[in-house]
């Protein structure tokens, strides 16, 4: 600290009291031009991020996973990096930066999210929620796949308002479950259906 502001080196100063300390000390001595840089906390950076949607950080995230997601979204050079990020990790920018509608909601529905990211798809819903879409309350389920199987009709209630669901193929992960009830159905029915 003895060469502090004396020479040409780069300080990267941590903590709310030094961070303070360091920009009056600079200041006094007429040298605010050598801060190159202020950085948010991490950690408080995402839970502002998160709160603008009304979720929190899961608290089983590390400092280092925090660290790691917010010079990720630091990354994208964006006006939506949480749609970057998800884009990304599913490699499908269609349905991130889409707009709502019955066969959009319908590929959402059907995409897979890695488990890590799955709070920034949280956000995302609260985001596609706020559109105004007359689909918005859809797109902020707590479960997709619930919301696909009373869509295709596989669990009651199902949901007329969407009306069919719109591709011809039978989402792969519910496949299994869509034969089974329409064997059943058909076993029911003395093969009426």
């Amino acid at each position: 600290m003895q060469y502090f502001g004396r020479e040409e080196h780069s300080y990267w100063v941590k903590g709310d009291f030094l961070c303070q300390w360091t920009r009056e000390w600079l200041q006094l001595r007429g040298k605010t031009d050598a801060i190159l840089e202020e950085k948010q906390d991490p950690r408080s950076r995402l839970e502002s991020l998160f709160q603008r949607y009304e979720r929190e950080v899961p608290a089983k995230w590390s400092d280092t996973e925090i660290l790691r997601f917010v010079t990720k979204l630091d990354s994208f050079n964006s006006r939506n990096p949480i749609a970057e990020l998800l884009a990304e990790a599913t490699g499908d920018r269609n349905v991130w930066f889409g707009t709502p509608s019955i066969e959009h909601l319908a590929k959402w529905l059907n995409l897979s999210v890695p488990d890590a990211i799955i709070p920034f798809e949280q956000l995302w819903q609260k985001q596609v929620s706020q559109t105004g879409s007359k689909l918005a309350g859809y797109y902020n389920t707590l479960n997709k796949l619930q919301l696909l199987r009373q869509w295709i009709g596989i669990t009651e209630p199902t949901i007329a308002e969407l009306g069919n669901y719109p591709f011809l193929t039978v989402p792969e992960i519910l496949s299994v479950e869509f034969e089974r009830l329409w064997e059943q159905r058909i076993c029911r029915s003395d093969a009426s259906v």
